[in-house]
């Protein structure tokens, strides 16, 4: 029983372990970045799958993403306390998402059925049918806000916080605060004038 307990202790050492410590053990021994990938793989695909709007299309380049950051892992300085390895990783995956964007835009989103990344797989069959068909509904409205807005919504269902998007996006704090707070509403008002969105946003 010795040898399993301990293993769950390097587990939980390791889970507990910041991204910058993770960091600087991956530029010696790249099998460390593993760490990172598990951390943020699905919070980087659904930010791929909110812009680009197809699974296999968006597998492709969420794995491009963390490609593009392991080969530049040197130049994250993670004795920068004003930054974080997270927003650092969706700073890449915002320049590499809006070129596929750019060459993707017109392209129809893929069969619902492929979209199991984001689906919790211990539900219920019809349990993930109504999540992927909300995810699906979802996007369609974030595609009725200006590019910008688009971009602070797909952002923060991403799982970054106001702070993160400001110093991503280059931006004060307070500015992204007043913005999602106007960004929120223009949702709401959409949210108000799509069929199966109209009730949620007059209770919500």
């Amino acid at each position: 029983m010795g040898p399993p307990a301990a293993d769950a202790g390097t587990k939980r050492a390791s889970e507990e372990m910041p991204d910058s410590a993770i960091v600087t053990m991956a530029l010696n021994d790249p099998r460390a970045f593993g760490e990172l990938f598990d951390r943020y793989w699905n919070d980087i695909f659904k930010f791929c799958y909110y812009r680009l709007g197809d699974w296999h299309r968006t597998e492709d380049v969420a794995s491009q993403v963390f490609l593009e950051a392991i080969a530049n892992l040197r130049s994250f300085d993670s004795r920068d306390q004003r930054d974080s390895f997270r927003a650092w990783l969706f700073g890449i995956a915002r320049n590499i998402t809006a070129s596929a964007w750019r060459t993707e835009q017109r392209h129809p989103t893929g069969p619902l059925d492929q979209a199991t990344e984001l689906i919790d797989q211990t539900d219920s069959p019809e349990a993930q049918v109504i999540a992927v068909d909300e995810l699906a509904r979802l996007r369609a409205l974030i595609l009725q806000l200006p590019l910008d807005q688009q971009e602070l919504v797909e952002l923060r269902l991403a799982g970054l916080t106001s702070l993160e998007i400001a110093h991503l996006l280059g931006k004060s704090h307070d500015a992204v605060r007043k913005a999602q707070s106007r960004t929120m509403a223009a949702l709401k008002a959409a949210a108000a004038r799509t069929p199966g969105f109209s009730n949620e946003a007059h209770h919500g």
